[in-house]
């Protein structure tokens, strides 16, 4: 966020005669790249309130007119003093519009904000019918008082902005990621607010933060803020059903009834083993050395269709080398789950089938592409033979697996030790996944605070 605003900052500003100290035709538009659901919208609404400029955000996808018109309606308008030709059905229409939101507002200048960018290519143009929406964006791309920010997926700019030149190099990149949870807030504010004034209801923090976390745990593979605000219309619904005019923490449960009652039909012991392996993935990850960059943020036992469980990491601003140490811990925390469910049953579930999977990868990986091994391949790598499906002879087949099988069997041992030598904090972490479904490292913590434990 901080990039953009201060790119708005500099191409908006102005010398005393009131001419731009950057001259429109040479400020190259911010393209933000990044998956869908992150929050780039949000962001520019963030951006444009505290710039105090303009904003219109549009997706190029509702732009569908121009090819079922033949000939476009051209008429004048007036925005601050000076007369514009209006082309209605093309993209001169969308330009208006900040225009009429800036004069609106207030404000001198505007912020014309394109969703979906890449959807320009081919839009208003049909098999053989010559140039498509794209050639009428260049010429915008100069306007006076506007600047230009647009959005697409990496796949997408790859698959559209790397094949025409005279595009990418009028853009500037901005690689845009998934918010941290404790971002999340302040990103969907204005949203939030909007959509409980809508159902006339009202959310404090405190429920604002339940939902936070408990839309990242049931949608694992979801990215936030679109998974909040999306629970937050939902949750407001529910309470407006339910004639409140406040959302309660039940209200956002309510819009996973489903989840929640898959959880209640699970026996007791299969609820208690899905505790254990998530516990384990848990603990180790808090309890880390070697792995610091990322922290824990959710865990969760509440049953999805992908998943029953789930432990939740997001990246810090921590750099740790990677070493052999950290790649032997890593793998210890994969197989964490697996050895912590033996406390209570060794009747493994899908869950722990992937978590030795995941933790032999690792070792795997160790020893033919980082050569991090003391006793196999340290002066040579095997890497081209793993990436790029080179076949080894059957005899270093034999002698890689058999060094795996005895690397695997001093991490099963490695985290059974840890993990029997820190069964208290292993059972209070169950404790609260039995009792919650739902918590945050900062439940966790608190629980070890007051049972005098340190992590």
């Amino acid at each position: 966020k901080e990039e953009i605003k201060n790119t708005v900052r500099i191409y908006t500003r102005k010398n005393e005669d009131g001419s731009y100290k950057i001259a429109p035709i040479h400020q190259r538009p911010v393209l933000l790249i990044g998956p869908p659901g992150i929050g780039k919208t949000a962001i520019m609404e963030q951006v444009a309130e505290e710039c105090e400029i303009g904003l219109v955000a549009y997706t190029i996808t509702h732009h569908t007119r121009q090819s079922a018109v033949g000939l476009p309606l051209i008429k004048n308008e007036v925005f601050g003093g000076k007369e514009y030709a209006v082309t209605e059905y093309t993209m001169s229409e969308i330009i208006a519009s900040v225009y009429q939101c800036i004069e609106k507002q207030g404000y001198k200048e505007g912020i014309l904000f394109i969703d979906e960018i890449h959807q320009i290519f081919g839009t208003g143009s049909g098999e053989n019918s010559g140039p498509d929406l794209s050639g009428s964006l260049k010429p915008i791309l100069a306007r006076d008082d506007v600047v230009f920010i647009g959005s697409t997926t990496n796949i997408e700019y790859e698959r559209y902005f790397a094949v025409d030149p005279a595009f990418k190099r009028r853009f500037e990149k901005v690689s845009v990621k998934e918010p941290k949870l404790s971002e999340v807030k302040d990103m969907v504010a204005l949203r939030v607010k909007s959509i409980t004034d809508y159902h006339k209801v009202s959310m404090d923090d405190d429920v604002l933060n339940y939902a936070i976390i408990t839309a990242k745990a049931m949608n694992y593979y979801g990215n936030n803020p679109d998974l909040t605000i999306d629970l937050v219309d939902r949750a407001s619904a529910m309470a407006k059903l339910a004639r409140r005019k406040a959302v309660k923490r039940v209200d956002v449960d309510k819009v996973f009834k489903t989840n929640y009652d898959m959880f209640k039909s699970m026996k007791r012991k299969d609820k208690l083993s899905t505790a254990y392996h998530e516990a384990g993935h848990a603990l180790y990850k808090l309890m880390s050395k070697y792995n610091l960059r990322d922290d824990l943020k959710i865990v969760s036992i509440i049953p999805t269709s992908e998943y029953l469980g789930a432990t939740i990491s997001e990246p810090n601003d921590c750099f740790a080398p990677v070493t052999r140490k950290a790649v032997m811990e890593k793998a210890s925390m994969s197989l964490a789950g697996r050895v912590s469910q033996e406390f209570v049953s060794k009747d493994w579930d899908f869950g722990a089938s992937s978590d030795l999977e995941n933790a032999t990868s690792i070792i795997r990986s160790m020893i033919i592409e980082m050569g991090m091994d003391n006793d196999i391949y340290t002066n040579i790598s095997l890497y081209d033979y793993n990436s790029n499906g080179h076949n080894m002879s059957p005899a270093a087949v034999d002698k890689v697996n058999d060094r795996i099988s005895e690397i695997m069997k001093k991490v099963y041992d490695d985290t059974k030790k840890f993990l029997t030598k820190n069964k208290d904090k292993l059972d209070i972490i169950v404790n609260l996944l039995m009792k919650k479904g739902i918590i945050s490292v900062q439940e966790i913590t608190e629980a070890f605070e007051r049972n005098e434990m340190k992590v």
